[in-house]
């Protein structure tokens, strides 16, 4: 019997844990992994699996592929009556009885964990034995839909949690790869599906250390734990951080969801250690509002949290990613407004604002009456309004989302948005929603924008808010924009003498035998005509200051001029991809390496 597994994942970088899971479990077994992407048509998809010949093909069920996985297998039923179609996920798990009253072409569903119910299913259809009593079963009987009535625990065993990178695998460098260490979460967040879980099963220590190598030396772009809480134990978590850190391959990335509230002061001492791009945070913040977060089941206590992230903020080697979700209970428009401000003022690399979904099994899910959720019909269940926020308001927050995503998150414009956010004297909320009204003026047909038009769009909306200041504004934009790699320099920022000026200096800093040592000594042999490409100088106006994790100041009382230059990297590298930054000296061309 030939079984496929099938994964429609979001993004071509992404891959399926899920089924990779399932495939470890039946080596013995002739099976098969296809991931495709919710880009594919669904004409492709149904080609494909046809193509492949299987009797049973079972589909990994999401909210953002499950419509897409419907409508393929209603049409591979029709064209091959005779194949098995199995679906599981978290989106199909909470109502599979209806789920298959109203799609005839699912024969079955697994509900929850399936590394037991899956390779027992199979087992029974290809010896022809009854499946009836496998727990956590839906199947059709006699033209009826029935769930078994057989239950079983949750893999509460740590080596009952697969692997699904043990045998010969052939990595792409180019995608990111789902890692597991721990299943379960020792929290009750009521808009996630992990709050209903219980307990914790984790993976051997030895066994972590093994897989991981595995991704070392293949050195795979990213490493995402999909652990809900990586660091609920300090001893393990710290033994992990430090394999990670004395195997480091200078290439792959280590994503981890923590918890600030579990952040220890022996964690933060080792974090300090931690080589630059080696691992990326992800830490929930979600509201500031007290009342909604004792609603959903979270740590109020967030000013210890806070000053928390500020530390890792501090160390500059962490990339760091805070969350919010508009929509949650008892927080309406202007609370969000409180929210967002107090958590965009950590200033960490990257803030996500979310909008609430409403999951099945979720504990919101089973309160939607009590907090007058109206919310959308199909997945993925986003929320439209509330007892406390209406959709013009959730329609506004979409409209910061989008610019703080083009402008914040991409790190294009971190001293821009800084600077005139203090210049302005708004808070960050109105500051962005101002940004947001502007960019809906500039493009009301919602076409798409090109990084040039972003920059256009961003100046003429500085130009209104802050037009006594707006010649340090093109300033400030010109070094960010030169910073992530464009060479663009305004013209009030140069005068007729400046082109000869700024050849000589650059020629001056390229056969300076120490700078090229210092900032080029995989170069070093090579003429100075072969490093041009990779410095640029920019002068900016008298005031600017520099600090030394490039952020720019400004002093209207300094007379001193800035002159910096940017050193771009010569090779991908996860820590060398950022440009350097130098303040160069008038009288010397001696340069202070700050750190990128």
């Amino acid at each position: 019997m030939k079984v496929l597994l099938a994964a429609i994942n979001a993004r071509f970088v992404h891959t399926n844990l899920a089924v990779r899971y399932l495939a470890s479990l039946m080596e013995h077994h002739d099976v098969q992994v296809q991931e495709y992407t919710i880009n594919h048509f669904s004409d492709e998809i149904l080609e494909q699996i046809y193509l492949c010949d299987a009797d049973v093909v079972a589909f990994s069920c999401y909210i953002w592929n499950v419509e897409l996985v419907y409508k393929v297998v209603s049409s591979l039923k029709k064209v091959n009556p005779e194949t098995m179609i199995i679906l599981g996920g978290p989106e199909v798990s909470y109502d599979s009885k209806l789920i298959m009253k109203n799609n005839d072409a699912i024969d079955f569903i697994v509900s929850g964990e399936a590394e037991s119910t899956f390779p027992a299913l199979i087992n029974a259809l290809e010896n022809n034995t009854d499946y009836t009593e496998i727990a956590h079963l839906t199947y059709r009987a006699k033209g009826n839909v029935y769930t078994s009535s057989i239950s079983s625990a949750t893999l509460k065993h740590e080596n009952k949690i697969p692997s699904a990178y043990e045998h010969d695998y052939a990595f792409n460098p180019n995608q990111i790869y789902y890692y597991e260490t721990s299943r379960g979460c020792p929290y009750r967040c009521q808009f996630c599906l992990s709050g209903n879980e219980t307990g914790l099963t984790m993976v051997p220590l030895q066994r972590v250390y093994k897989e991981l190598m595995t991704f070392i030396s293949n050195k795979v772009k990213q490493v995402k734990f999909v652990d809900r809480t990586f660091n609920v134990h300090q001893d393990r978590t710290l033994a992990i951080w430090q394999f990670i850190k004395d195997n480091d391959n200078g290439t792959t990335n280590f994503h981890f969801e923590i918890s600030a509230a579990s952040l220890t002061d022996e964690m933060i001492r080792f974090l300090k250690t931690v080589p630059e791009g080696l691992f990326q945070f992800e830490i929930g913040v979600q509201t500031t509002n007290v009342q909604t977060l004792k609603a959903i089941y979270r740590n109020a206590n967030q000013q210890d949290d806070f000053a928390k992230i500020k530390a890792l903020k501090e160390m500059q080697s962490i990339h760091l990613h805070v969350d919010l979700i508009a929509g949650l209970p008892h927080e309406d428009f202007f609370s969000f407004r409180q929210s967002f401000n107090q958590v965009f003022n950590l200033e960490t690399d990257m803030l996500q604002l979310g909008f609430l979904k409403l999951l099945k099994g979720s504990g919101l899910r089973h309160k939607e009456l009590e907090y007058e959720y109206v919310y959308q019909d199909e997945p993925p269940y986003e929320v439209l309004s509330t007892h406390k926020i209406t959709y013009g308001e959730l329609l506004r927050l979409k409209g910061i989302e989008h610019v703080l995503e083009k402008y914040w998150n991409s790190g294009r414009f971190t001293n821009t948005l800084r600077m005139a956010i203090t210049f302005s004297s708004s808070d960050p909320f109105s500051f962005f929603e101002g940004l947001a009204e502007r960019w809906q003026q500039e493009n009301p047909e919602k076409n798409k924008v090109g990084q040039d038009e972003q920059v256009i769009y961003l100046r003429h909306y500085l130009h209104e808010l802050l037009p006594e200041k707006m010649s340090l504004m093109e300033a400030v934009i010109a070094f960010d924009l030169a910073y992530n790699g464009s060479k663009i320099e305004f013209s009030h920022l140069k005068d007729e003498n400046e082109p000869k000026i700024v050849k000589e200096k650059i020629h001056s800093l390229l056969h300076d035998e120490g700078f090229v040592a210092q900032h080029f000594k995989d170069m070093i042999n090579q003429p100075a005509k072969k490093r041009l490409p990779y410095i640029h100088l920019l002068n900016m106006p008298k005031g600017f200051t520099l600090t030394r994790d490039n952020q720019l100041g400004y002093e209207e009382a300094s007379v001193n001029p800035l002159c910096v230059a940017f050193i771009y990297p010569r090779r991908i590298g996860r820590a060398k991809r950022k440009s350097r930054v130098l303040h160069i000296k008038e009288e010397s061309y001696e340069s202070s390496t700050y750190k990128a």
